[in-house]
C-alpha cells in the first residue's frame, strides 16, 4: 500500500464534517454548562457528561486518524498539506481541553 495524501477538497470535507460534528456537541456542552440553566440538575449532569463522551470519542477518533495516518504521509514536507493536518491536531487537542473536568478526561499522548 502506497501513502497517499488527501487533495485539497478531501482535506477540506474531511475537516467540514467532523468540524461539523464536533461543533454541534461543544455547543450543546457549552449550554447545559451555563449557570443560568433551570430544571433537573442531576438530568443535565448526566446529558452533559454523555455529551462529553461523545465529544471525546470523537476529538479522539479525529486524532488517531491524524496521527496515524495523515502526518506520517507528510511529515517533513513544510507545505500546506503538513500544517492543514497540524492545525487540525492541535484544534481537536484543544476542544479536549475545554472540555477537560479532570485529569482522566484527556488522553495523554
Amino acid at each position: 500500500d502506497k501513502k497517499q495524501d488527501l487533495s485539497v477538497e478531501e482535506r477540506n470535507l474531511l475537516s467540514v464534517a467532523y468540524k461539523n460534528v464536533v461543533g454541534s456537541r461543544r455547543a450543546s456542552w457549552r449550554t447545559l454548562g451555563a449557570d443560568d440553566n433551570q430544571g433537573d440538575k442531576e438530568l443535565l449532569q448526566n446529558y452533559r457528561k454523555k455529551i462529553q463522551d461523545e465529544l471525546t470519542n470523537t476529538c479522539q477518533e479525529v486524532l488517531d486518524l491524524l496521527e496515524q495516518k495523515l502526518l506520517g504521509v507528510v511529515d517533513g514536507k513544510k507545505d500546506e498539506s503538513e500544517v492543514f493536518y497540524q492545525k487540525m491536531t492541535g484544534d481537536y487537542y484543544r476542544y479536549l481541553a475545554e472540555i477537560k473536568v479532570d485529569d482522566a478526561s484527556v488522553p495523554q499522548n
